[in-house]
């Protein structure tokens, strides 16, 4: 069988986890696709993804959040994919939020509710008589930070990456904000202070720059390190050195940052007067040698994991970084023209532009290289990517994919379910029926009607 990058259907957003995708269809349903083991099979809980109103994609799994408080999850069980231990508890949530291997659900008591690698943020027990009155939840690669209405933080999770805080507990009072990386995490107080733990050489230590860190507004943080702007549009930084902890090489250039973007290895920060300056390691976006002259008239500035590419005042692109991995645009230089945004996934790049075409590249079999469905690639709104795919929604909620077909690049899986129609709805409907027949909720002679009940809506 051919792979099937295009599907007409009615989606409505799309959310990627690490190698899968899922969309959210406009009736409530939802359809996942990609590496089966890591999200992109949603077949085993189909019954009860419905009635959705929003989807998080953790690393390795989704949980997708119901109208009515509930929650649905899948993908690699011991990753935040099995919910099943806590599903009793899962009601009445508001938001959800994963971290690299667990998820983490705000209740509208202010209680939270926890499942996932146990080691990595999914056991909370030592934190159980604290996690109350919560106003929000941040989780970083390894752990999560819990930000309290009284301005207090409670951790958990693996302890060296940020899942205790107990040195720089008496620090952490009105903190407004939480920022993590890949291995710390960073609090904003309401004062405009920092306070950081976690792996100390990664960013979970400031110390060698404590004392200019006030008066910050906003904090950033890449794989390995962070930037906080000031208010007066300066920048400090601390972390790996080599990964963008150490700042000082661009530190007479960063005046009047407006906006910070991190990838895995470098930084590169927006000034006001639309100029771009970045530092970290050269060759993955920190020295931009090569396009520093066009680095001008900038309106933002999107990263993968190995490369930056800046939109330009005049609808036009500059990148840099690895060269192969979307570090260079030159190939298709002149087809970037009238872009409206930029997005990557781990290793390309992906341009919308104001016609509803797109133009990609980096590396081509892996979203790079998007001439197999370049006739397809109209009139698109959204555009989505995950670690080595893309996925695009079109006007008529369609979609599109490409790149890695084990990662999302190839539809087969998903054509049956974004697709609306009236078969679809009757395979919907008989499942919950059996399911609800199992549980005794159902008997075998209500089927029928259910069935046609299906049929009448959609004919």
């Amino acid at each position: 069988m051919s792979q099937s990058k295009e599907l007409r259907g009615d989606a409505r957003c799309i959310v990627g986890s690490r190698l899968a995708f899922a969309a959210l269809r406009s009736d409530g349903f939802v359809v996942a696709w990609g590496d089966s083991v890591l999200g992109g099979d949603s077949h085993i809980v189909a019954a009860d993804l419905q009635h959705v109103q929003r989807i998080v994609g953790g690393i390795n799994a989704f949980a997708a959040l119901k109208c009515d408080g509930s929650v649905v999850t899948w993908g690699q069980e011991g990753r935040g994919g099995d919910s099943r231990a806590v599903a009793h508890q899962l009601r009445n949530v508001q938001t959800i939020v994963g971290n690299g291997s667990a998820f983490a659900a705000l209740r509208a008591d202010r209680s939270v509710v926890i499942w996932g690698r146990l080691d990595m943020g999914g056991d909370s027990r030592n934190v159980a008589d604290f996690l109350r009155d919560v106003r929000s939840i941040v989780g970083n690669g390894s752990a999560f930070a819990a930000i309290r209405s009284n301005g207090s933080i409670v951790t958990w999770g693996d302890p060296v990456m940020g899942g205790n805080s107990l040195h720089v507990a008496s620090g952490l009072l009105n903190v407004q904000s939480v920022v993590g990386n890949n291995n710390a995490f960073a609090a904003l107080t309401i004062g405009g202070m920092v306070i950081t733990w976690g792996l100390p050489h990664r960013g979970g230590d400031s110390q060698d720059v404590a004392a200019k860190l006030h008066e910050v507004s906003s904090i950033v943080g890449n794989g390995s390190a962070f930037a906080a702007l000031k208010f007066d549009g300066s920048v400090v930084t601390w972390g790996c050195a080599d990964y963008g902890g150490d700042s000082r090489s661009a530190a007479a250039s960063l005046k009047n940052v407006q906006s910070i973007v991190g990838n895995d290895y470098a930084f590169a920060a927006l000034r006001s007067d639309g100029v771009v300056v970045t530092w970290g390691l050269g060759e993955f976006g920190g020295d931009p040698k090569l396009v520093s002259s066009y680095l001008s008239d900038v309106v933002s500035v999107a990263r993968n994991s190995y490369a930056f590419a800046a939109l330009k005042s005049d609808g036009s692109v500059v990148s840099w970084g690895l060269p192969d991995w979307g570090g260079d645009s030159l190939a298709v230089a002149p087809l970037l023209r009238s872009v409206q945004s930029v997005v990557g996934n781990n290793v390309a790049f992906a341009a919308l532009k104001s016609d509803g075409s797109v133009v990609t590249w980096g590396l081509p079999d892996w979203g790079g290289n998007s001439q197999s469905v370049v006739a397809q690639l109209q009139s698109i709104r959204i555009i989505v990517g995950n670690d080595y795919a893309f996925a695009a929604i079109r006007a008529d909620g369609g979609v599109v994919t490409w790149g890695r077909a084990d990662s999302g690049g190839d539809l087969r899986e998903a054509a049956s379910q974004l697709v609306g129609g009236w078969k679809n709805a009757v395979v919907r409907l008989l499942l919950i029926a059996l399911k609800k027949e199992w549980s005794g909720a159902c008997p075998v002679a209500s089927l029928p009607a259910i069935i046609l009940r299906g049929i009448l809506e959609f004919v």
